[in-house]
């Protein structure tokens, strides 16, 4: 038995039962590599504090084995006591320590699979590391339950890497990264104990994989406006802007100021999925006025630029990429620049669409300039390698508008007004620095906070829950802000024109039409037989998009689910996608809620 091939030894191993499996260890060294390699597991758990196992069990044959490593980074509880009571707010000392542990665990981590490497790269080649996926999973942020302050579990400060060019090796083993923003699967509208993560830190891991080709990014750290009017909520609850739109502009700048010498990412990067919002599996359902008591509710995430910065910089991320599936909080500039018109764009293409951005992958150039600030280049962008792209767009303009409106031209909905400027933390100095900013250490209106908590919200369970239902009349953009949205359409048909092996691509926003509740018992027969049964209280939700389609035969067809309130693209949105484009109107479907994978129930 010793003499045979290891290939039949494994063939035999194969067939036998877990018991026979371990008697067979004891047989030879032969038998021992054989069940190995059909029982070992491929995949293992690890956190900082027990790194050394992954050491311990993959060495030798075994590397070849192993095939995923989950890494949970966690912190030590928040704990309160009379003898050392936990202050509401962090101090920046507070912020430096989390950002030193968070680092710690990261470099762990990398020194750890660096071990696995060199141990590969001295072994025989049946000891190889091959196509390692990593994936990333941060833990909530627990605390003993002593001091019942809501300011800890919300927070809006986001961790830091220090240093990571000089302190995190490369790690050339791993082709798939996933960064899972929360360890727990359910959905929660709350990000409570969740400490976000800077998007710089995760393109600085991103730039140590150099033979990565699959980027998995579902939640990165967006969240939506609070659901609820009760102030007490909207104090606990609220995102600040200030950190949000520090680290859309820094990771827009990151990229944007890269080169071939400096990628942003791998040029082997294939497949990215990046979700910066998460489902909101009835819709979007916050206030959806523009005012509440003469203030601006959104933040303008754009200023001082004349256009999103972070949209031009995943424009040229996208531009490397074979297949793209984007959520996020963009504008137009996603996929043109705004300093380019279509007729340049036409006459790029009569120049050969060959010599515009070659073959470069998604760290390279793309195409297209770095350009300033708002990352517009001279040069039209072009995707040589994209086939698939999905688009899924916040209701929600960067800059505080909204790429909808209400049906009623005469009321407080046709209202579109750009959000409130947000300073950067340069400016903290400024006096609206503490409107933007979660305060840093002890704030004199915490107490009072803490206060009314108490008393009028304690005995209840979910914060603000009981407040979703009279945001309920403020959900009423179902219809297109036109100005925008042409400009919208006229550049995703122009992109899509440089797109040379495309086979599909759309873009589309999820709205709540509350008007729908009101249609129930008019025609039930003007209902379509595939939507599920609907009653009083549920919020009913559709998609409103346009798919661009090219079959096997090369014929192209763009479907419109653009609602059914008489709006058509104009003349220009139309001659954008070309001559010989079949448009195909498709009536509006609705449902009752999506699924965690972000499809609708029904559809």
């Amino acid at each position: 038995m010793t003499s045979l091939p290891q290939e039949l030894l494994e063939r035999i191993v194969s067939f036998a039962d877990r018991q026979t499996n371990a008697n067979l260890l004891t047989v030879s060294r032969n038998f021992h590599v054989a069940v190995e390699r059909v029982e070992f597991p491929r995949s293992i758990d690890v956190n900082c504090h027990n790194l050394d196992k992954l050491l311990e069990l993959y060495h030798g044959h075994r590397l070849a084995l192993l095939r995923k490593v989950t890494f949970e980074v966690s912190f030590p509880e928040l704990k309160h006591s009379p003898e050392a009571p936990l202050a509401c707010r962090e101090t920046p000392e507070d912020l430096q320590a989390m950002d030193k542990d968070f680092t710690r665990q990261i470099k762990a981590l990398f020194t750890a699979l660096d071990t696995l490497q060199e141990r590969a790269s001295s072994s025989s080649s049946e000891s190889q590391l091959r196509r390692l996926s990593l994936e990333i999973q941060m833990a909530r942020q627990t605390d003993d339950g002593n001091k019942p302050c809501h300011h800890r579990r919300f927070t809006s400060w986001r961790l830091h890497l220090l240093d990571p060019d000089t302190t995190l090796p490369a790690l050339p083993s791993v082709h798939s990264f996933r960064f899972q923003a929360k360890s727990h699967t359910h959905y929660s509208p709350f990000d409570h104990q969740i400490r976000p993560v800077d998007l710089c830190a995760i393109l600085a891991i991103i730039a140590k994989l150099p033979n990565l080709e699959d980027l998995d990014l579902p939640y990165l750290y967006e969240r939506p406006p609070p659901c609820h009017y009760d102030a007490i909520c909207d104090h606990y609850d609220k995102p600040w802007p200030g950190p949000l739109r520090d680290a859309r502009h820094d990771f827009a700048r990151r990229i944007l100021s890269s080169s071939p010498a400096s990628p942003f990412a791998p040029s082997g990067l294939r497949t990215a999925r990046l979700h910066f919002f998460e489902v909101q599996q009835h819709g979007p359902s916050f206030d959806q006025r523009c005012r509440r008591g003469g203030k601006l509710l959104l933040p303008d995430l754009v200023h001082p630029l004349p256009s999103d910065p972070l949209s031009a910089a995943l424009r040229r991320f996208s531009q490397g990429l074979v297949e793209l599936d984007l959520r996020a909080t963009a504008d137009e500039t996603l996929f043109w620049p705004a300093s380019t018109s279509l007729a340049e764009g036409e006459a790029a293409e009569e120049e050969g669409e060959g010599g515009v951005g070659g073959e470069g992958g998604a760290g390279g150039a793309g195409g297209e300039g770095g350009g300033g600030a708002s990352g517009e280049g001279a040069e039209m962008p072009y995707w040589p390698r994209l086939k698939s792209m999905r688009v899924e767009l916040n209701i929600a303009r960067p800059d505080g508008s909204y790429w909808f409106t209400g049906r009623q031209s005469d009321d407080s909905s046709s209202s579109n007004e750009r959000g409130y400027p947000v300073d950067s933390s340069s400016s903290s100095s400024s006096s609206s620095f503490s409107q933007h900013y979660p305060p840093i250490g002890p704030d004199a209106a915490d107490e009072e906070w803490d206060r009314v908590w108490n008393r009028e919200w304690a005995p209840r369970t979910g914060c603000g829950m009981s407040g979703m239902e009279s945001v309920r009349e403020y959900v009423f953009r179902i219809a297109p802000a036109a100005e925008h949205v042409e400009r919208l359409l006229t550049a995703f048909a122009r992109a899509v024109r440089r797109m040379p092996v495309l086979r599909e691509a759309q873009v589309f926003s999820v709205l709540t039409n509350e008007e729908c509740r009101d249609r129930e018992d008019e025609d039930t027969d003007e209902w379509d037989s595939d939507i599920l049964d609907v009653c009083d209280d549920e919020w009913h939700i559709f998609v409103w998009g346009v798919r661009y389609v090219v079959d096997d035969g090369g014929e192209r067809s763009v479907e419109w689910r653009v609602g059914d309130d008489g709006w058509r693209p104009g003349r220009e949105v139309l001659d954008g996608f070309g001559e010989g484009v079949r448009h195909v109107w498709l009536p509006t479907k609705y449902s009752m809620m999506r699924m965690m994978n972000g499809r609708l129930h029904g559809y």
